[in-house]
């Protein structure tokens, strides 16, 4: 699995049965909210309310000293996946920044994740700008959809439902009723099409490029 050595570089040490690891994923993502940006802050520090707008998260708890403990829920075909672990969350009101820093394993054994995710909230004249980086590492049998691709379209979809949940929940309605658990089966096909889709159309646009070019030089 995947560790932070001592000089803050990741290494796997291949410690988990089956175990095969991914080099960790960067992604960003910036949405907007149609709110004040102090209130969007204090939105993102109260953790249950940030884990309400999760898919598949539960069993939030707070452990003190700015520690929580939780699970999520991943339903991947016949099987699920139940990641329990802990983190550790900054904030900062001066700057409207904060991360997150946490370790989920899975309660049969069948891998692990591990996650650094940063915000940073900047004041607009249409609300607040908010900006999401994301460091993700995953070992063990769940590591075979670490492949980057995948991964980066079905967090931008999931980023959108959380974006809406937000929200709606600091707009005073009640957002659509999540799923008890994250299926991101249905988003993994939907981008594959998506893939699919655009890999056709540029194997098309070289097509009729090609076809251009022998009729000028015909």
């Amino acid at each position: 699995m995947w560790r932070t050595s001592a000089n803050g570089h990741w290494t796997c040490d291949g410690s988990l049965p089956g175990d095969r690891c991914h080099r960790p994923m960067k992604l960003e993502h910036t949405f907007t909210v149609a709110q004040d940006a102090d209130d969007v802050f204090a939105f993102f520090a109260d953790i249950p309310a940030v884990a309400s707008c999760m898919p598949g998260a539960d069993a939030v708890e707070g452990l003190g000293e700015d520690r929580y403990s939780g699970r999520l829920s991943v339903r991947l075909g016949p099987m699920t996946y139940a990641f329990a672990g802990e983190a550790k969350v900054t904030a900062d009101a001066r700057t409207r920044t904060g991360s997150i820093e946490g370790t989920g394993i899975d309660e049969r054994g069948r891998g692990r994740a591990t996650a650094t995710v940063t915000y940073r909230l900047t004041a607009t004249d249409d609300g607040t700008r908010v900006e999401i980086g994301s460091d993700i590492a995953l070992a063990g049998l769940v590591a075979q959809f670490g492949r980057t691709g995948i991964v980066k379209d079905v967090s931008d979809r999931l980023i959108g439902r959380f974006a809406a949940c937000v929200a709606a929940r600091l707009g005073g309605e009640a957002p659509g009723e999540g799923p008890s658990e994250l299926r991101p089966l249905p988003l993994i096909a939907s981008s594959l099409r998506d893939a699919a889709v655009r890999r056709a159309k540029g194997i098309a646009g070289r097509d009729g490029s090609d076809d251009a070019m022998e009729d000028r030089g015909s």
